[in-house]
């Protein structure tokens, strides 16, 4: 709409300029001629070949074509004055509304600036956003991977102790069992071979040899071999559960660590005493030398 009005003023303007041109040039028509009083008068009279108009009225001397050439410039720049006027102010208001419109572009510019500036805040909020949620994001998994953790050890814990638990009681139920039948009658030791209390074996044994020199007793005793075996039987029991009593927790190796000390004593007490008799000439290796001869 302003676009028009602006081509609407414009086009008035240049009427009314055109109209008051026409109107000098009436003027300027109306004094020229050969008989003009002034030398313009009769140059311009020749160059277009009109008649000269002089009246008889005072009026007269205010016709162009009677004047004198300094009379004439005043007369004209009298005349286009106005029209310099009207063309400076449309100029001035031209330009005014151009300013105008650069104020609204610059105005619509800084808005602009305001949207991108508040857009840009905005977007750096979101990221912040973004990167706390995904901080606490990774904060939670990490949560849940350590709880995961913690359960999954808990669950190796747990298992480590039935398993101890269980060969612990393996191992104590084999050393208990651990009884071989004599193959001949001895009133100075038990009725069985018992790996839990080789005290009475040991003791025949060193008295025989402090009486007789050899060891006498054995080929009443039962034989080594099955002994030995059944020895490294809970033997490796023993160290199995050994094995998983170091995965168990804390609290559960303080609560079974007096049993595991004891069934330990008694496994090492019974492999001394093993030892001890193989020492003194009762072993696999010296029934076999006698099977042999």
């Amino acid at each position: 709409m302003r676009t028009f009005f602006r081509w609407f003023g414009l086009v008035v303007l240049v009427l009314l300029t055109l109209a008051w041109l026409g109107l000098a040039l009436h003027f300027l028509f109306l004094s020229a001629g050969p008989g003009a009083s002034s030398p313009l008068g009769e140059t311009i009279g020749g160059w277009l070949r009109l008649p000269c108009f002089k009246p008889a009225e005072p009026a007269a001397m205010y016709v162009i074509g009677c004047l004198e050439a300094n009379e004439a410039g005043d007369y004209l720049a009298g005349f286009f004055a106005p029209l310099a006027f009207l063309w400076l102010a449309a100029a001035v208001f031209i330009q005014s509304s151009e300013l105008r419109e650069q104020r609204r572009e610059l105005a619509l510019t800084r808005n602009e600036f305001a949207l991108n500036r508040q857009v840009a805040t905005e977007q750096a909020e979101a990221a912040k956003a973004q990167a706390d949620a995904a901080r606490k994001a990774a904060e939670m998994a990490a949560e849940q991977t350590s709880i995961l953790r913690d359960e999954y050890e808990s669950r190796l814990q747990y298992r480590a102790l039935e398993m101890f638990q269980i060969k612990l009681k393996a191992a104590e139920n084999a050393l208990r069992a651990a009884r071989f039948p004599l193959k001949g009658q001895s009133a100075n030791v038990p009725a069985t071979f018992d790996l839990d209390n080789l005290k009475p074996w040991l003791n025949e044994a060193k008295n025989e040899i402090d009486k007789n020199g050899v060891l006498v007793a054995p080929t009443r005793w039962p034989e080594p071999a099955p002994i030995e075996k059944a020895m490294r039987a809970i033997r490796a029991l023993l160290d199995e559960a050994i094995r998983h009593f170091k995965s168990v927790s804390e609290v559960e190796q303080a609560r079974h660590n007096a049993d595991l000390q004891k069934l330990q004593e008694r496994v090492e007490r019974a492999e001394a005493g093993i030892g001890e008799l193989a020492r003194l000439g009762w072993s696999a290796d010296r029934e076999a030398g006698s099977a042999e001869a």
